[in-house]
């Protein structure tokens, strides 16, 4: 592999890829959290709540695939972590389909909204028993909001 050095006074780091996602995307889609601090920090003016053609998020394509370390980093920026397109691509929603216990009960711990309701009146509590996730089902029935 060949490093190129770049000069960041010169790019434009919220530019969109063909498949309408930044940098910034996909290095928290792919856990790369040593990135992710880089293009968060380092870059400056990165919009970390920055949405994808599909309405994701750096911060919900981290935890759908259960990069805790990324999105501990991104939670560090701030970012919004309700913030969407539609209800179903909110962080919460994608990590309770896609069944990483550690990172809902992160993102439970620092606020995340999991009272939202997507289209069709769910919260990401169903979404998580219907994908057979026992144990997150259980963190969210821990939650008093929760009637199990």
């Amino acid at each position: 592999m060949v490093e190129l050095p770049m000069d960041r006074n010169n790019v434009d780091v919220n530019r969109t890829g063909l498949g309408g996602d930044t940098s910034l995307h996909s290095a928290a889609a792919r856990g790369g959290h040593e990135a992710v601090g880089e293009r968060s920090v380092d870059w400056g003016g990165v919009n970390v709540d920055s949405k994808g053609v599909q309405g994701n998020t750096p911060s919900s394509d981290a935890a759908r695939d259960g990069h805790r370390k990324a999105v501990e980093i991104l939670l560090e920026r701030r970012v919004d972590l309700n913030a969407k397109k539609s209800q179903s691509t909110a962080a919460l929603f994608r990590v309770s389909v896609h069944g990483d216990y550690e990172v809902v009960k992160l993102l439970l711990q620092r606020s995340s909204n999991a009272d939202h309701r997507d289209t069709n009146g769910r919260t990401p509590l169903p979404h998580a028993a219907g994908n057979g996730h026992e144990e997150i089902v259980r963190s969210f029935c821990g939650e008093k909001r929760y009637r199990c």
